[in-house]
């Protein structure tokens, strides 16, 4: 058997265990609105039985309540009848008029017949008293049976929910056992294939093929986009014409596609592989102004050739502003890490920093950056000048420090690019100062997706890039691979299972991720879950970003921020995927252009970074012109729950 014929065989097991999974995880939603159905429904016929059963209670009391008075009532009137008798008994006073005497009898005599009269009336109605409540307590003790009863059915139907997802798990857990063994299965079909590629590139060199021509034609291919588009075409009518060679003339095929691609890969690889650093043609200035912002009119302050800053009359004044151009390492590394998922292209070797001392800003200032000509003239092609700014974040979950796309308008020549910088953008945790500062810079940033996400290969060596995607397209060629059509929306679950978010997607407060909880084995503070990713695509960056915090967050205790382990992954539609907080170790088996699915596991969950517990923090992100760009993964998993 062919290494292609294995490698569609491995395929073929892994779309039967994601079928097996999908109808595992269907069965298991089913599971769960059937028992929310059945609870609902035995909950809708027990609310009103708890209602009448606690409005019954009250009645008993009040009933009980009344019986005993009048109880208490009757003890009374035997008591002051009492006191009569004796009093009755005891001889008149020596020397009492028998007049006097025999009033005392008369008066005495009067009130205990009004008392054997008040003490009739209130035993005739001290029955009904007793029957009354008597069928309250038997209503009482028939709806309390009634509401166990019930109770008792909610939780038999709980017991039997959990013992059915305890069989769907079970099942699950298989399914990724058997996915496991087909990926490992594949990894083994995958080597093969390898070789088999390595001998089709040994066949090439023997057929006569030297380097001169090769060079020619990647030089005319250079000279023109209308030569790469023919030789497209030309590779195209190579597949078709290949369904009808004849047995023993595929490897001169093999050999005629692999020189059309890597000529046009070789075209592309110095657009689309490693974008460059951009070089200032003329030395920056680095000495900052200053400014005063007064309570009743406007300031502007202008560090020449770099930013204008212009506040308006802000009733937090008056304050002092220092605008300042800087070549940080700490906010570069902050840049590099947490920018990434806007497959940023040249970005500016400063960082603008505005400074407000201990006051923070009541109003926004507007920023004005001024574009150099020389950073228009360097950007690539589908890129375009963006502002970005640094957002401290002390959510409820971890503490961020990354840099986050800014909506700001663009002069149509290009000169300058004008922010707005809110509370929001301003902090006073980065440094052991205490003032509030901003920090905007300007990048490319990609607008339009790529034909294909293998194509990207940040951080990659050039050489290798291009191998890998040569191997890759070749691979799609034989293969005949469709092109993505997956929907933005179309994700699966990175957990199992996945629980509702702990700290929800929230640009209004800065919070682009979303922070799911985790379950499983327990490592002192950390919770290990296996991750997968949303949607099957390439890893871009397995990275390690724990930056120093000035001092001590105040509720954690924590002295650290960022993301900790994080994979970032490129989906076929240009989408990005991060997931933080992972496992330092847990990642080790993962490479820079590696193709992942929904069925693999990319890494474990853990607290590492600036997280304050553990839980997986995700955030997904649609390259385009269009402002919000983010995209809340939880909309699209809410059903897989």
């Amino acid at each position: 058997m062919g290494a292609e014929t294995m490698a569609k065989g491995v395929t073929a097991k892994l779309a039967d265990v994601d079928v097996q999974r999908k109808e595992g995880e269907a069965r298991r939603q089913v599971e769960v609105q059937r028992f929310d159905a059945m609870a609902a429904e035995i909950a809708k016929q027990k609310t009103p039985v708890d209602a009448d059963l606690a409005a019954r209670r009250t009645a008993a009391t009040q009933a009980q309540r009344a019986v005993d008075e009048a109880k208490q009532r009757i003890a009374r009137i035997i008591a002051t009848q009492k006191a009569l008798d004796e009093a009755g008994k005891r001889p008149p006073a020596p020397g009492a008029p028998a007049q006097d005497a025999a009033q005392k009898a008369a008066a005495a005599g009067a009130q205990r017949e009004a008392l054997a009269r008040e003490k009739d009336e209130v035993e005739r109605g001290l029955g009904p008293m007793n029957e009354t409540a008597a069928n309250i307590a038997a209503d009482v003790e028939r709806l309390r049976v009634q509401s166990q009863e019930l109770q008792t059915q909610i939780d038999r139907v709980a017991a039997q929910h959990r013992q059915a997802l305890g069989e769907i798990d079970q099942a699950l857990a298989a399914t990724r056992r058997a996915a496991d063994t087909t990926r490992a299965e594949g990894r083994t079909v995958a080597g093969q294939q390898e070789t088999h590629f390595a001998e089709l590139g040994a066949r090439l060199l023997a057929s006569g093929i030297d380097a001169p021509p090769l060079a020619d034609a990647v030089a005319a291919v250079r000279a023109t986009d209308e030569t790469r588009r023919t030789i497209t075409a030309q590779i195209d009518s190579l597949v078709a014409e290949s369904k009808a060679m004849p047995r023993g003339t595929m490897p001169k095929f093999y050999g005629m596609a692999a020189i059309a691609v890597i000529v046009i890969v070789l075209l592309a690889g110095g657009r689309r592989g490693v974008v460059p650093e951009y070089t200032p043609s003329v030395p920056l200035a680095r000495d900052p102004v200053r400014g005063r912002v007064v309570p009743d009119k406007p300031t502007t302050i202008e560090l020449v050739g770099v930013a204008v800053v212009t506040s308006e009359a802000d009733y937090a004044g008056p304050y002092e502003v220092t605008v300042s151009a800087t070549t940080s390492g700490e906010t570069a590394d902050a840049f590099r890490h947490t920018a990434r998922i806007y497959s940023p292209g040249p970005r500016l070797p400063y960082e603008v920093r505005i400074n407000t001392g201990n006051v923070l800003p009541g109003r926004s200032l507007v920023v004005r950056l001024m574009i150099p000509r020389s950073f228009v003239s360097a950007q690539p092609r589908d890129y375009e000048i963006r502002a970005l700014a640094q957002i401290f974040e002390d959510g409820d979950e971890d503490i961020l420090d990354s840099f986050e796309l800014m909506d700001g308008a663009l002069d149509p020549d290009n000169k300058w690019i004008e922010v707005k910088l809110g509370r929001d953008e301003f902090t006073n945790r980065r440094d052991k100062t205490k003032t509030f500062e901003a920090v905007v810079t300007l990048a490319s940033i990609r607008t339009k997706p790529p034909g294909r996400a293998r194509s990207q290969r940040p951080g990659m060596n050039a050489s290798v890039s291009v191998a890998a995607v040569v191997l890759d397209w070749i691979k799609d060629i034989l293969e005949n691979k469709p092109p993505c059509e997956r929907k933005p929306c179309d994700l699966s679950s990175p957990l199992t299972p996945l629980k509702p978010p702990t700290s929800h997607f929230n640009p209004g407060k800065k919070h682009m991720g979303t922070d799911y909880p985790v379950e499983g084995p327990h490592t002192g503070s950390s919770v290990h879950q296996a991750v997968s990713p949303i949607a099957s695509g390439i890893v871009i960056a397995v990275d390690w970003d724990q930056r120093d915090l000035a001092e001590p967050d105040p509720r954690s205790g924590l002295k650290i921020k960022g993301w900790g382990r994080y994979v970032l992954i490129e989906h076929c539609d240009g989408t990005m995927s991060v997931y933080a907080h992972l496992v330092k170790e847990s990642t080790d088996h993962l490479k820079l252009g590696q193709r992942v699915s929904t069925t693999d596991i990319i890494g474990l969950s853990d607290n590492s970074g600036g997280s304050k517990g553990p839980h997986l923090h995700v955030e997904y992100y649609t390259p385009g012109k269009k402002k919000k760009t983010y995209v809340d993964p939880d909309w699209c998993l809410v059903h897989l729950r």
